[in-house]
This record gives C-alpha cells, structure tokens and sequence, in this order.
C-alpha cells in the first residue's frame, strides 16, 4: 500500500516528487483515486491526475481503480455531488465510484469493504493468470526438454518490463575521469529516483537511498572500475577518490561520499 498525496500535473517528467511517486504506484495492485470534492475543477484534477498515470506508463494507467469523491460533508459539495458524481461516470471506463466524507467517517467502511471484496478478486485472477503463464512455461520447457526448475534458476530476481524480462538491480558504473562515474542500467534509473525523492525531503528517503546505494553496490562497482580506469592508462592503481561525481545518462545525481550519494560537490 502507498500514500501518493498531492501528485501534481508533470509528475511523469519529474515534477515534484515525479517519478519516485510513480514509480511507488507501480508496485500496487489497485488504485483508490480520491477526488477533492473542494476542489474549483474536481473533474479536471481528475482528468490530470489520469493523464499523468498514462504518460508515465500505460501499464499503470490500466491498473484497476475505485474513484472516491471526498468531502460530501460540506454544504457546497453535497449540494453539487449529483452532477459531479455524474461527470465523474462519464469520464469513467468503469462504474466503480463511491462518495464519503472522510472527516465525517460517512461512507469509509463500505470504502473499505468493498476495496477489500475488490482487492481478493484482483489476487483472485492474478492467481489463475499466473498458474495459466507456469503451465504454458513448463509446456514449452518440456518441448525443448529443459527441466522447468533449471529455467526458473535462469529469470531469477527478474521481473516483467514491457513484455522484456530485466533484473531490477542490473547498474553498470563506468570510470569516465578521476571525478566522475556515469551509472547506467535499470538499477541506476531507480537510483536517480530515490535521489530525488531525498532532494525533496521526503520522509524516510536518506536512508532508503542509502539502502539502495548498498544494495546495488555502488562503492564496490564504482571501486573496480577506477581501477581498470586508471589500469588502462598505464597509471599506478590507487584507492578510490574520496569524492566522485555521479552521473546517470547526462543528469548529475550528486557524489558519491560516505558510502552514499550525496548533493553536488559545492563550488571551491
């Protein structure tokens, strides 16, 4: 479960918390979109936060969703809540809306009741999707005459992206200079996530990013790159420097320190 309060429009280009906010969503199975019945335009936030889904991933547009209109409560929303509710169905490719009052407690525990009946079906039909795509593997495994354990040993720790399978941690580190790393791959992608959700302040994430930096072994990568680097010009090889800039693609994440990443080295 995610909290994803106040995305705002250009989240999928990395305004605001962006990217690190999506990418959170991704992980879930269902979407409750709570629209502010307060809100001068409810529809068009609706609308806005919808595109933002799709423009970061059509997969994460499709997830399932229940729309919840908020704050029924007040007189100006409860007196308008017909004719939203029905732009709302409108703009809906499901019937899936409930109107509550969250302050007022009016409405949350069918919310929640049917979430939860919604959430089992959801598990339900993953449940059979995924019993169905392991028979049609071992199938195709017992065609080839390949044991169907050996060919889970080979798409270990990897997931679906796009129909491509891809390992999560996959980061590769390059040595460009005795100041700087260019990090590239899926992991280094995650990875300039979780710096900017850090730059940000948000809660928790130093020591998520930390945690990341360990996981993908940023140092030691980053350690046996220096030194082919310094190898291949013919130079003694020493310790990594203390300090070295981090690149993923042409964006500076920050540098590497401390076993970490922390912000842009400051001007001298």
């Amino acid at each position: 479960m995610a909290d994803i309060p106040g995305l705002l429009e250009g989240a999928h280009a990395g305004v605001g918390l962006g990217r690190g906010f999506l990418r959170h969503i991704e992980r879930c199975k269902m979407i409750i979109h709570i629209v502010n019945g307060d809100s001068e335009d409810p529809i068009g936030d609706f609308k806005a936060i919808n595109r933002e889904l799709q423009l970061f991933s059509p997969g994460l547009a499709d997830k399932p969703q229940v729309v919840v209109l908020n704050k029924i409560d007040i007189p100006e929303v409860a007196r308008r809540q017909g004719e939203v509710i029905e732009q709302l169905r409108d703009n809906m490719p499901h019937t899936r809306l409930l109107a509550i009052s969250a302050a007022g407690r009016n409405g949350v525990t069918d919310l929640m009741t049917r979430t939860a009946s919604f959430l089992g079906k959801i598990k339900e039909d993953e449940a059979r999707a995924q019993a169905a795509i392991r028979k049609q593997r071992r199938e195709a495994s017992m065609a080839r005459g390949v044991h169907e354990e050996e060919e889970e040993l080979e798409g270990d720790n990897e997931t679906e992206d796009g129909g491509n399978l891809v390992n999560p941690l996959d980061c590769r580190v390059t040595c460009l200079s005795e100041s700087d790393l260019l990090l590239s791959g899926h992991g280094a992608e995650y990875l300039l996530d979780e710096v900017k959700a850090r730059n940000a302040h948000y809660y928790g994430a130093e020591q998520r990013l930390r945690a990341v930096v360990g996981a993908l072994d940023i140092a030691g990568l980053a350690e046996k790159s220096y030194r082919d680097f310094r190898s291949q010009k013919g130079q003694q090889v020493g310790p990594l420097p203390r300090r070295m800039r981090v690149w993923v693609g042409a964006e500076e994440a920050g540098t590497l320190a401390d076993g970490t990443i922390v912000e842009r080295l400051q001007k001298e």
